[in-house]
């Protein structure tokens, strides 16, 4: 009974995605790199599970590259629409991830890539590399890190930076701290809602 409760509690918080942020979506994220970070065990997840959902309506290959020690739990992403079983994910070790992120942006089959837990420190030339593999290809490429938002991000080439924050009632809080294609200062916040478990 008590997980029937938290699905019907979860059903009434979801929200379509065509009611989603602008700079949420898979158009504002493409051809450029992205930092999803979030200090909580929580919140990155609702905040891209709508970008990967779009992304295979409109026939974009997806793809996960998992540096950290676990990964997303399938059927958190299953309950908001997402074909878990469409995504290409690679386990790797983190001081693989930014060449895995490069050889899966080269094979231009991706429409968005997410890095999940990247190195800590990763170089501007690195970066810069990725950039220009993103444009070229049209890709998102999304990292997805853990930290505070008054952390500095993985370097200056990151082109949006969104932290989310999960609260106590399941809302998850979402903040753009850098968006330099939009040339967006301020900070501007949404609620979105996902899974009463989402992870």
């Amino acid at each position: 009974m008590h997980d029937l409760a938290c699905v019907q509690k979860a059903s009434s918080l979801l929200r379509p995605v065509d009611d989603l942020p602008d700079v949420l979506t898979l158009d504002r994220m493409r051809a450029r790199l992205t930092e999803v970070s979030t200090s909580t065990s929580g919140g990155g997840l609702s905040a891209l599970a709508p970008v990967l959902l779009v992304a295979q309506k409109n026939g974009h290959l997806t793809g996960w590259v998992e540096a950290g020690p676990t990964i997303f739990f399938p059927p958190d992403l299953s309950f908001l629409g997402v074909d878990t079983s469409a995504i290409v994910v690679a386990m790797i070790r983190p001081d693989e991830a930014l060449l895995a992120a490069d050889w899966l942006c080269r094979s231009g089959a991706f429409g968005v890539l997410i890095i999940d837990n990247p190195p800590t420190l990763v170089s501007e030339s690195a970066l810069g590399r990725l950039a220009r593999l993103a444009e070229n290809h049209d890709v998102a490429l999304v990292f997805l890190t853990r930290k505070t938002p008054d952390t500095p991000s993985l370097g200056s080439l990151i082109s949006l930076r969104i932290a989310v924050d999960r609260q106590p009632d399941d809302r998850v809080v979402a903040t753009i701290l850098r968006d330099r294609r939009y040339h967006s200062h301020n900070r501007q916040r949404w609620d979105l809602y996902g899974p009463h478990i989402l992870f």
